[in-house]
């Protein structure tokens, strides 16, 4: 992310980064009762805290292993996991270059976000970003209200093919 005073520019939709508006942001969630819940998920009475965030830049895609890849080459010396069949990133370069990266630490991913001129979201921008932004109110999801359904999301992952499915 990077951090800004400017207000969104309109129109820049095809911007690698995606432009959130600051504003003010209720963290947490509710619980069916309507009570704040709290970490551990019970909904024990909370203090309720409202917080103004500035607007920032959030990348619009996961870092992908070919772009994690080129920042090694450009000299970051970020490391990954040891290679594992749940790992993307490969010593060379193969067939998961366009697969998000993963087996990443996250000083290792903050390092990254440095090294290309931002930095990681802090909980409560990345929490405004999926569920305030762009709503007239909070949301339980970044899409919107509508639950989730399971054509829409990777529920495993097939190590023998390397492959998502749902």
């Amino acid at each position: 992310w990077l951090a800004s005073d400017e207000p969104c520019e309109a129109g820049r939709d095809e911007a690698p980064r995606s432009c959130i508006p600051g504003g003010a942001t209720l963290p947490g969630s509710t619980g069916d009762t309507g009570q704040v819940l709290d970490p551990d998920g019970s909904a024990a009475p909370t203090v309720v805290r409202l917080f103004g965030i500035h607007s920032f830049a959030i990348d619009r895609d996961e870092v992908t292993v070919a772009r994690f890849r080129a920042a090694r080459a450009r000299g970051f010396d970020g490391q990954t996991a040891e290679v594992g069949a749940r790992c993307t990133f490969t010593a060379s370069p193969g067939v998961h270059e366009a697969y998000p990266v993963s087996c990443v630490d996250w000083d290792t991913a903050r390092a990254f976000c440095k090294f290309e001129g931002g930095d990681l979201p802090t909980e409560l921008q990345w929490e405004h970003a999926a569920s305030v932004a762009g709503f007239r109110e909070k949301t339980p999801f970044p899409w919107g209200v509508d639950a989730p359904r399971c054509e829409d999301a990777v529920l495993q992952r097939d190590d023998a093919r390397r492959e998502t499915s749902a």
